[in-house]
């Protein structure tokens, strides 16, 4: 749908991620993979090839990003599991809305992120619809509503487990 570059496999490393997030201009980030977010920032995590990628380098990337190129995101997407989860305590305090919160407070105009596992198949029918909805002119609000509205019309995918995870934080339009 969109002129993208990918880093799959081993070209998915923290280090490549890193540095792809702050030296171009990209609109869309869009992170598909493992995540943790738990009561330490050691247990505050992207998983990447090579291992993690922290809470603290991910708010460092993204700072980086809006010095670097003076543009920020304009949609962080965070597509795993727990990446809007905020567990309360004083951990709450530095990363409301966990992942997510991280990535707004960083200069993200826009989080699209979740508050519990998110079930991989539709997980991914859910972007799909997401980005569809997006390249058509949606807003991305609009966009998110319509993603959910296909998945609770299929059978399959109507229980709210599958399609309520996912919250946008920030900018709707």
């Amino acid at each position: 749908m969109f002129d993208a570059e990918v880093l799959a496999e081993d070209d998915f490393n923290a280090d490549a991620l890193a540095g792809e997030i702050a030296r171009n201009p990209y609109n869309i980030v869009h992170i598909a993979t493992h995540a943790e977010f738990g009561a330490s920032p050691a247990d505050n995590f992207i998983l990447t090839k090579d291992g993690r990628l922290n809470v603290t380098q991910l708010e460092a990337t993204m700072r980086a990003r809006a010095v670097q190129t003076d543009a920020p995101v304009s949609l962080l997407t965070l597509s795993a599991c727990n990446t809007a989860a905020d567990l309360g305590g004083p951990e709450a305090e530095r990363a409301p809305l966990g992942l997510a919160g991280v990535g707004f407070r960083a200069g993200a105009r826009s989080v699209l992120a979740s508050r519990w596992p998110a079930e991989d198949v539709a997980t991914a029918e859910l972007m799909a619809e997401f980005y569809k909805a997006l390249n058509s002119g949606a807003g991305r609000g609009e966009a998110l509503r319509k993603a959910q509205a296909t998945l609770i019309a299929n059978p399959d995918t109507a229980d709210p487990f599958q399609w309520a995870n996912f919250l946008l934080i920030g900018d709707w339009r």
